[in-house]
């Protein structure tokens, strides 16, 4: 097959979405499959540039432009499936991508397989959100609806089970995709550790959000140590975001049993060798919406136990395979026999996985 993928940006290591488009196909390259990237809306370059396996196209390109350029290009490439990925504010500054719908409506008879995968849906879903937030998810979601009709795929995914009931009435065959995580384990077997270790290691993984410094989870982590009789390292490592400074001085109000290092940005390697030294990652997202953040899947991939920091019950299909093998648990169960007894296992790549499923729906619809 010849597989395409339209979103937004595709420059490496700067678009979350464009990094799972590309190692997403480079997997199903290995499978024997054709594929290609389209950049609609790219930040990172200043002017088209089109090649056999890509179509870049600037944000400043006026969209009649783009529907021109990207319309020729499909001809050329003649893809057995468009895999839209949908991100709102991928195609829009405000995340309100009017036009690019047109411009759907225009490729839509050119496809002969259209899929969609949707990565968010509207601003403000959660009823938690700011009032401001749910405002601007109204016209979001007259938006998404639409864009639904327009495009007609003929299969659909979602990494969320909370966005997949949201959108059951408008696809009611979207299914759940598992996510993989951006950072590949360098190597699959964990160092052994000492038997009489005192202290676990943990790891927090890119950006700090300011509702995990309101001190929740260290209080229930110090207790759960100190009843444990040890002592937590957590290691902050990626681009932690304004809300480090917060996230450990509110840390020290619970040493020495807790102490925090923060590592900053790191090379995709030594993200790995630190994730293979820990003892468990720790996951900043809302419990229901973990199986949408990469760093939970860079995790599970490397085989920690997942410590959730936000209150809330996890959805029940995430605590099962295909989505995570580890253990993952909510910050109201964690404990002194967790701490202790709750162990890392093997790393294990998943994308090769994800693949397989994509390409088995690709295959029936």
């Amino acid at each position: 097959m010849r597989i395409a993928f339209l979103t937004g940006c595709t420059e490496n290591g700067q678009d979350g979405v464009g990094d799972y488009c590309r190692i997403l196909a480079n997997a199903l390259e290995h499978e024997g499959h054709k594929t290609a990237l389209i950049a609609w809306n790219d930040r990172f370059v200043e002017e088209i540039t089109s090649h056999e396996n890509g179509l870049r196209m600037p944000r400043s390109t006026p969209e009649p432009m783009k529907q021109k350029t990207a319309l020729a290009w499909i001809e050329k490439w003649k893809p057995d499936v468009l895999s839209l990925q949908w991100v709102a504010f991928a195609f829009h500054p405000r995340g309100l991508p009017f036009r690019f719908l047109q411009t759907l409506e225009i490729i839509r008879p050119l496809i002969s397989k259209r899929h969609l995968m949707v990565h968010e849906i509207w601003t403000g879903a959660d009823p938690d959100t700011p009032l401001k937030h749910r405002m601007l998810g109204i016209p979001q979601r007259m938006l998404i609806r639409r864009m639904i009709r327009i495009w007609s795929p003929h299969s659909a995914h979602t990494q969320v089970p909370f966005h997949q009931a949201k959108l059951k009435t408008a696809l009611p065959r979207i299914e759940l995709l598992p996510l993989f995580g951006n950072i590949r384990p360098t190597h699959l077997d964990r160092a052994p550790q000492p038997t009489a270790r005192h202290t676990r290691n943990l790891i927090v993984f890119g950006t700090i959000p300011p509702e995990c410094c309101d001190g929740a989870f260290f209080r229930k982590a110090a207790s759960a140590a100190k009843a444990a009789n040890l002592g937590l390292s957590i290691r902050c490592i990626g681009r932690s975001g304004p809300s480090i400074d917060t996230f450990i001085h509110t840390a020290q109000a619970y040493a020495p049993t807790i102490r925090v290092e923060e590592f900053g940005q790191l090379n995709p390697d030594n993200i790995s060798e630190h994730l293979m030294n820990a003892d468990f990652g720790v996951a900043l997202s809302k419990p229901q919406m973990l199986s949408k953040s990469g760093v939970a899947a860079a995790f599970d991939e490397h085989g920690l136990p997942i410590l959730c920091a936000r209150p809330g019950p996890l959805p029940p299909k995430l605590g099962t395979l295909p989505f995570f093998r580890v253990p993952v648990i909510e910050l109201d169960a964690i404990d002194s026999s967790i701490l202790t007894d709750c162990k890392a296992l093997p790393a294990m790549s998943k994308v090769d996985t994800v693949a397989q499923m994509l390409l088995k729906t690709l295959l029936c619809s």
